[in-house]
């Protein structure tokens, strides 16, 4: 790197850290704006970034006009069903029509998607935007009563460990000064007490990192008779956090599980608050619309797929980026007085749902519900063929072969005699390279939909 590259990375990186603190206290206040407030606020945003969008940026002035639109024809954020969803496919092979033209005037700074999966999506984000996402981080943590100076014990593989290439992550490790890294890569029985020793040492006032990874760990500690990590709270994130978990986890820690979603390559985040009505959904930065597969609005409590709008990169825009997550949304209010709209539910990825030449469907959701009854610590549903399913599990203390009996027959009935269904019971997982866990996996994805 030259010396002008080291200067200008520098300034990116100061630039990122300055804005996070700054929108930090900002974001604190406008919580508790009346929603009215709020939704102005985001509008008025919009306006802003599809003027820019229009002017700058290749992809949405050929959408615009091939639509006769202007952006003067959006009034709200309603008015964004005219415009197409962008898809992950859609960046990819035409990255250079999101960038904008002007985008250096924004110090953008590089990312990419962990490619838990597929291929990882590389994109740009400007400094407002990064610092803008970490100030909601450092709010959805606050939630739980974090405040900077707190011991963070982070569990989790290499999409939540700090990077020194990375300005987002580096200024986040900066202000938080306190975080010890447990890498959830082969967590066997060795590696397991390793970590409880050290955390014993560390005494983390909060622990943060994938459901699967901290609900293994609290397995083992219970196990193993392990006492004195007593964190506040324990901060969930990246994977969906299944009742099971939480209720294992907060009895081992003896403390609160406050869960949080965020797509950062949508530039939306949504955290959990101790009341545990939803979670409170980081509108002043981002929109979020709930969708059918036509993107058209889903009613209140029906779900939708996610797709988001960042209203603060201006950088490399995505307007109506599909997440590739669902959920649902409510209009109800939150009894913490906090006035941002909630996300009712967390229901996986899109891609969760496995289909067989039997014509029957299998989706995460339903995975949840079948296998929630059966003492099992983790599991792995994977689609080898159209026709063989392998279910791997790590069976629980008091899992029988009556159990496994029982499990194959409800998923046989459920996706079909003639399919073959295969089990491995195993100590520990495959780990997906220290990325976040996926508990569905179909390998013949393409020929199936």
């Amino acid at each position: 790197m030259s010396f002008a590259q080291t200067i200008k990375h520098q300034l990116r990186r100061l630039a990122v850290e300055a804005n996070a603190l700054g929108y930090f206290f900002r974001f604190r206040k406008t919580q508790f704006w009346s929603i009215e407030r709020l939704k102005r606020l985001q509008e008025r945003e919009l306006g802003f970034l599809l003027a820019h969008a229009y002017k700058n940026v290749t992809h949405y002035r050929r959408v615009l006009n091939d639509r006769n639109l202007k952006p003067q024809d959006f009034g709200s954020v309603g008015d964004l069903t005219k415009l197409p969803i962008v898809t992950k496919a859609d960046v990819r092979q035409h990255s250079g029509e999101f960038l904008a033209c002007n985008s250096q005037n924004f110090w953008p700074v590089p990312e990419a998607t962990g490619g838990s999966t597929g291929e990882p999506l590389r994109f740009f984000v400007d400094a407002r935007s990064a610092g803008a996402g970490a100030a909601a981080l450092w709010r959805g943590w606050s939630y739980a009563g974090y405040k900077f100076g707190d011991k963070v014990a982070v569990l989790a593989g290499i999409s939540l460990i700090p990077k020194t290439e990375n300005v987002l992550r580096t200024a986040a490790k900066k202000v938080i000064r306190k975080t010890v890294n447990f890498p959830a890569i082969n967590l066997r029985k060795g590696l397991l007490n390793a970590y409880a020793k050290k955390m014993i040492g560390f005494k983390p006032n909060f622990i943060r990192g994938y459901p699967s990874s901290i609900y293994f760990f609290a397995d083992f500690l219970k196990e193993n008779a392990i006492d004195g990590i007593r964190p506040k709270a324990v901060l969930t994130t990246a994977e969906m956090l299944f009742p099971h978990q939480r209720k294992l986890i907060s009895e081992v820690f003896q403390c609160d599980v406050l869960d949080g979603y965020g797509a950062f390559d949508g530039g939306t985040a949504a955290y959990e608050c101790r009341e545990h009505n939803g979670y409170h959904m980081f509108i002043e930065k981002t929109v979020m619309e709930f969708v059918d597969d036509e993107g058209n609005q889903v009613a209140e409590g029906e779900k939708g797929r996610i797709v988001a709008t960042d209203l603060f990169n201006y950088a490399m825009p995505f307007i109506r980026y599909d997440t590739g997550d669902m959920g649902v949304y409510s209009t109800e209010e939150c009894s913490c007085g906090r006035k941002l709209p909630l996300m009712k539910k967390i229901l996986g990825r899109t891609t969760d749902t496995l289909r067989f030449r039997t014509g029957a469907l299998l989706s995460g959701l339903s995975l949840i519900h079948i296998i929630k009854d059966f003492d099992v610590k983790q599991y792995q549903i994977v689609q080898e063929k159209d026709d063989l399913l392998l279910v791997r599990l790590i069976k629980g203390r008091t899992f029988t072969d009556k159990d496994a009996e029982r499990l194959h027959k409800i998923l046989s009935d459920s996706i079909g005699k003639t399919i073959e269904i295969q089990f491995e019971f195993m100590d520990s997982m495959p780990t997906m390279e220290g990325r976040k866990w996926k508990f569905v996996i179909s390998r013949v994805q393409t020929q199936t939909r």
